[in-house]
């Protein structure tokens, strides 16, 4: 779940000028810091002083999100800051999304930041999925290195897990899933469309 507020000061954000922050170098033309009753918003989190934050704090409060991230432009300035959030996966599995609509949750670790040290081996993120199962009681699919027939029934079977979901085995061998009942002795009825080819 994502939830994206494109402009949080829409008044700064259309207040464009030239000489809107001279102290900085660049861009030629920038916002405001500043909404229209001259409040700065970054500066009103404790007080909510502002309409633009209450809502922003309403918004946080029903949501409840596991992470959020306030992005500011750079202003002429360069930042390349690593973002990583780190939390344990029972945190992740809110039990309150289920009545919501939420049915599944496909749990993979992201694997986002190229120099980020993830142990990889088959199954590895199906501990992410087990925890969120037991923990929140939601479904959840599991991925990660799952190319045998025989570990994706094991993981459903154990209860690991409700779902797997195969990803770079079904580039591979398109034909993945017909190969895994064969294995695993499940009949299977083909689509219309191959079953001449069947």
């Amino acid at each position: 779940m994502l939830v994206f507020v494109p402009v949080f000061n829409v008044d700064g954000h259309e207040r464009f000028g030239h000489w809107n922050r001279p102290n900085q170098v660049g861009p030629e033309e920038m916002g405001w810091r500043a909404n229209a009753r001259n409040f700065n918003l970054n500066r009103d989190y404790a007080k909510a002083d502002t309409p633009e934050m209450q809502a922003m704090l309403r918004l946080l409060g029903t949501w409840d999100p596991t992470l959020y991230v306030d992005m500011h432009v750079t202003d002429g300035a360069e930042f390349q800051h690593d973002v990583s959030n780190t939390l344990e996966p029972r945190y992740a599995g809110d039990s309150q999304l289920h009545p919501l609509g939420v049915d599944l949750i496909d749990t993979s670790s992201g694997g986002l930041i190229p120099h980020a040290k993830i142990p990889v081996s088959p199954g590895y993120q199906v501990p992410f999925a087990s925890r969120i199962r037991h923990d929140a009681g939601i479904a959840t699919g599991a991925v990660g290195l799952i190319t045998e027939s025989t570990h994706a029934a094991r993981i459903i079977d154990e209860g690991a897990a409700d779902l797997v979901l195969i990803a770079r085995e079904s580039l591979r061998d398109p034909y993945f899933p017909r190969r895994a009942a064969q294995e695993l002795g499940v009949p299977i009825t083909a689509p219309v469309q191959y079953q001449r080819a069947w």
